[in-house]
């Protein structure tokens, strides 16, 4: 941290054996301001991906992931988006494919818009192109996975509607099915053996009945 020039993106690879350190990396956005890392992931092949946001003095908060080198950390790759709105947009989660590629979970806002939408992008394991990207209603997207297939399934809070999940097919982003229950906060998300998804979230005492008390719930959806 820099005071004068805000946070960066940091990452530390430790040894099994022992723990001594075998590289940190630190990235920065190249702007200023504080860039955050939100979200962690590890490749197939060793990689670490960082998913969070970087700071833009034009723009604000954008979306962002870095792939780093297993190896040694150096940086693969990074991806930036800014949708063009008025909001500020993050990177809550990040989830690496079967394949490699890259999925990234968070916010982004569009052209004469205020409120972001749920964002989905994934992005090509070696280049960090974008595939494809899947923006959704109103909310924010904090929790995304892949299952064996390569099909995506992500969960967030839904502005107007509840806990959203949806499960987007992997070689396009078409979506696949749709859910929406009471609750909001995914705050984890994950596919079973079988390719069923289950998360947990919060949710208000009004919603079910638990009392006088919120809870945390466990739902199990099929394939």
């Amino acid at each position: 941290f820099n005071w004068t020039e805000g946070t960066n993106l940091y990452a530390v690879k430790f040894a099994s054996a022992r723990g001594s350190e075998l590289w940190r990396a630190e990235i920065d956005g190249g702007i200023g301001g504080n860039d955050l890392v939100l979200g962690f992931s590890v490749a197939p092949n060793g990689d670490a991906v960082l998913g969070g946001e970087f700071y833009a003095a034009a723009t604000g908060k954008d979306l962002a992931a870095v792939r780093l080198a297993g190896s040694d950390g150096a940086e693969r790759w990074r991806y930036v988006a800014d949708g063009g709105g008025y909001a500020d947009e993050d990177g809550f989660h990040v989830s690496v494919d079967p394949a490699g590629n890259v999925i990234l979970a968070g916010t982004l806002t569009f052209p004469s818009e205020s409120l972001y939408r749920m964002a989905v992008v994934k992005l090509d394991g070696t280049t960090g192109g974008e595939v494809w990207l899947h923006a959704a209603t109103h909310g924010i997207a904090q929790r995304v996975v892949a299952d064996a297939n390569g099909d995506v399934i992500y969960g967030g809070d839904a502005a107007f509607e509840g806990l959203l999940v949806e499960k987007l097919a992997g070689d396009d982003g078409t979506s696949l099915w749709r859910t929406v229950t009471a609750g909001r906060f995914p705050w984890d998300l994950s596919v079973d053996a079988a390719g069923n998804v289950v998360y947990a979230a919060e949710v208000g005492a009004d919603a079910l009945d638990f009392g006088d008390k919120g809870a945390t719930v466990y739902v199990n959806f099929g394939a």
